[in-house]
């Protein structure tokens, strides 16, 4: 079939280019010979750019994100992403450029609030004792997901896996330091966290407040 691409482990784990060339290769030949244009899902390259962008394997994470924004250039989220890789670089122009791109496809406020962040506007603060209500066990299909202050910081740490520090972006949403297009939402009832909603590249999950 046109659509079998055979990738190799080292495609996947190298830092250079190669992936998303052979992903661009490959749907161009496809889409020739179907007549029509067929692109690599935008979830999919989505993924991988961030799994590259967190490595810190830059050249490839960002060869992925373009490859996005050439295949779905009507997709606030390609621009939101190829943004969240500028930061990453320190590349505060281009990450300017591309958050305002997304906004003008549509209105986000992640991304709104990752401008302002950029342009020196913003900047959602919380005291030690109001990060303190967001403290607590969360359970995730089996695994526990444990939320404390230290540092005068919001920390999450998963079991048997380092932590993370969570920092304020609105009433009870936090993004992850560190990791980019990494968020946390905490449901609250009578004061307190019943639910913890984490997004990733890859979807969303929710864990429950343990009793």
């Amino acid at each position: 079939s046109y659509y079998n691409l055979k990738l190799s482990q080292k495609e996947f784990t190298d830092t250079t280019t190669a992936l998303a060339d052979k992903y661009a290769t490959h749907f161009a030949t496809v889409s020739k010979r179907m007549g029509y244009k067929v692109a690599p899902t935008e979830p999919l390259i989505n993924y991988l750019g961030y799994d590259a962008l967190n490595s810190k394997k830059f050249k490839k994470a960002e060869s992925l994100f373009k490859l996005n924004v050439a295949n779905y250039p009507d997709s606030y989220n390609v621009f939101d992403s190829y943004g969240d890789f500028f930061v990453a670089k320190k590349d505060t122009a281009n990450a300017v450029v591309n958050f305002k791109k997304a906004l003008a496809i549509k209105d986000n406020f992640e991304t709104k609030q990752k401008l302002d962040e950029l342009q020196g506007k913003g900047g959602y603060k919380l005291t030690t004792d109001e990060l303190k209500k967001y403290t607590g066990e969360f359970d995730l299909n089996g695994v526990t997901l444990k939320t404390f202050v230290k540092d005068n910081a919001l920390r999450v740490a998963v079991e048997g896996d380092k932590e993370y520090e969570l920092i304020p972006t609105k009433l009870n949403e936090f993004k992850v330091k560190g990791l980019e297009g990494y968020w946390a939402k905490f449901e609250m009832s009578a004061g307190k966290p019943t639910a913890l909603i984490a997004t990733q590249p890859n979807g969303i999950s929710t864990a429950t407040a343990k009793k």
